[in-house]
């Protein structure tokens, strides 16, 4: 693997699925002070994202005169945007990668609102995939559902064990295995069930055993808590044919103009120092870069002895250190 780090779960309600993508707004004569610094927004390259006007007298969506990187109306290298407020990214990247959205308001040029844009690649980690998939990709439990909410996750990276006839996924245990209230063989579909409008994805792997969490400090019988205290993490053994058998990752690979290419985890063992340069690639964030922070240690089985697929063993010992970010947590999506 390239880096350890933890996956994120994504849960939405059943009867919510809709997707809001007009949610990054402009308001003129802001109410509050906070309001006052510049909003911004990440756009893929070529692709569509909506701005508003708005008063802080009035809810109503205000006509206003739009502009990128004061250029009217913007032009092919920074993007365009029309006199509704759609912006369209550009096909190609500009230099830098950051422009500025910006609203004159019609009735009263001296109110103006503008929006830093981050133009990036494409996440195309929440997407489904046809088999076999790649990893790094929107997965999880096929049961974990309710009557009003539906969960999905990361399915990791592939990984193989002596004493297993299929290499598996690594994973959270609170994604294969629901928070250790999962089952042995429960199927595991990409996507997962909160990309795909609560509906099974296609069955790629089955839940095959996760780390018992154990909450600190544990009060109740059987033990119910925040957070484990040893660690989250599970594995489901692939169907076979339904999993890239190179393990690839998504877009941990060469950069092209438009996207990121795949790549299979690494064949030998990093060196952890601090400072060192780590990535992750997962459903919510994509591919999210950082740095070395601190090192810590946790307790792991000691039957948790896997390695990458094409690659010499890699045994886990007792204690083996897990990586923190320098970088706060990103929202969810």
């Amino acid at each position: 693997m390239r880096c350890l780090c933890k996956l994120r779960q994504h849960c939405v309600h059943a009867t919510t699925l809709k997707v809001e993508l007009a949610a990054w707004g402009l308001e003129f004569a802001p109410r509050r002070s906070e309001l006052q610094g510049l909003r911004s927004a990440i756009v893929p390259i070529n692709q569509p994202q909506q701005f508003n006007a708005f008063l802080s007298s009035s809810a109503a969506t205000q006509v206003a005169n739009w502009s990128v990187n004061n250029v009217a109306g913007g032009n092919s290298t920074v993007g365009t945007i029309n006199a509704s407020g759609m912006y369209t990214s550009p096909d190609a990247f500009p230099s830098p990668n950051t422009v500025m959205i910006s609203a004159v308001l019609q009735s009263d040029a001296s109110k103006t609102a503008n929006a830093s844009v981050a133009i990036e690649f494409p996440n195309n980690n929440h997407l489904t995939q046809t088999v076999p998939i790649k990893l790094g990709t929107t997965g999880g439990n096929s049961t974990d559902i309710s009557g009003s909410f539906c969960c999905s996750g990361t399915l990791g990276s592939l990984w193989t064990r002596a004493d297993l006839a299929n290499p598996v996924i690594l994973s959270n245990n609170h994604v294969l295995d629901k928070s250790s209230f999962g089952a042995v063989n429960d199927p595991i579909g990409q996507p997962g069930l909160g990309d795909n409008n609560c509906v099974p994805g296609t069955l790629v792997a089955r839940m095959t055993q996760g780390a018992t969490l154990k909450p600190n400090p544990c009060t109740t019988t059987p033990c119910t808590g925040a957070a484990p205290s040893n660690v989250d993490a599970a594995i489901a053994q692939i169907v076979p044919g339904a999993v890239d058998p190179l393990g690839n990752i998504l877009d941990l690979g060469p950069a092209g103009t438009t996207s990121i290419a795949a790549a299979p985890p690494s064949t030998g063992v990093a060196t952890t120092t601090i400072g060192g340069q780590v990535a992750k690639s997962g459903r919510t964030t994509g591919l999210a870069c950082s740095s070395l922070q601190a090192v810590s240690n946790v307790q792991v089985p000691p039957h948790s002895t896997i390695r990458p697929p094409s690659a010499a063993a890699v045994s886990a010992p007792a204690v083996t250190p897990a990586l923190l970010l320098s970088t706060p947590p990103m929202p969810e999506q």
